[in-house]
């Protein structure tokens, strides 16, 4: 290993003789690439086509919006969803404001409060969780095809 001075020292002699004096094996690319070796069993340009088809597949919908659900820990309050961080720009500013509403209108949904912007507490009785998930899902799902 060299230390940092003893490196400059040696670039700084080459870069005077014109060149590299030692052949550490290096090779640079070829100014072709056609000419580069191929990774066996790859294709040039293979992992950007797969990128950009699973991007143009991927499309935010309500499983990307309305998480999961769960038991709430908030007084008065019986189950919790949890809302992606994304939820404002998925929706827009007017959508997202209006998200509280959407699932409040879900069948069995009494009452909601927001704790911040990723936790919806509902008040919804005895209502199964994958249940009040689904609905709320579908809820949203209507109104995300409304707005098209």
């Amino acid at each position: 290993m060299w230390t940092a001075v003893e490196a400059l020292s040696r670039f700084a002699g080459e870069l005077e003789s014109g060149g590299a004096d030692v052949d550490d094996g290096f090779a640079p690319v070829p100014a072709e690439p056609h000419l580069a070796p191929a990774l066996p069993g790859r294709t040039p340009g293979s992992a950007l086509a797969e990128q950009v088809q699973a991007a143009s597949q991927a499309v935010p919908g309500p499983r990307s919006i309305i998480l999961d659900c769960g038991i709430s820990r908030r007084p008065g309050f019986t189950h919790v969803l949890c809302i992606s961080p994304a939820a404002e720009s998925i929706l827009g500013s007017d959508g997202f404001a209006r998200l509280g509403e959407i699932v409040g209108r879900v069948y069995g949904v009494m009452s909601y409060e927001w704790e911040g912007i990723d936790r919806l507490h509902l008040v919804a009785g005895d209502l199964p969780w994958a249940d009040l998930l689904a609905e709320a899902r579908e809820a949203l799902a209507v109104f995300m095809a409304g707005r098209v």
